[in-house]
């Protein structure tokens, strides 16, 4: 941990939208009453293309659909300071049931 003392780290390889991360860090701010300071470590930098259904092959490359961040296993997503302990592990839980990817809470020892 860099800048917290409770932490939610990735377990598996996977990639995570925005909307995705916008979901965990309005459960994990609803869980923790507003509380304590909050870092989020990852930032959706990759764009995601798709092309309409019906178009025929080639014309170039489809429109940007939405953007993703790629989570590798050990990243840490989000890093919680000065709350609970109890509060804190309750809300990074609730937070991780919102990504695609499974998830740990860790504590810095």
């Amino acid at each position: 941990m860099t800048q917290g003392e409770f932490g939610l780290r990735s377990r598996e390889l996977g990639r995570v939208t925005a909307r995705q991360l916008e979901a965990g860090r309005r459960t994990r701010r609803h869980h923790r009453n507003r509380t304590g300071e909050v870092r989020i470590k990852v930032f959706p930098d990759v764009p995601v293309t798709k092309k309409p259904r019906e178009i025929r092959m080639g014309k170039g490359k489809g429109n940007v659909e939405y953007w993703a961040a790629k989570v590798r296993p050990g990243t840490r997503r989000f890093e919680l300071r000065n709350v609970n302990p109890d509060l804190a592990r309750k809300a990074l839980e609730a937070a991780g049931k919102k990504l695609p990817v499974r998830t740990d809470t860790v504590t810095r020892s």
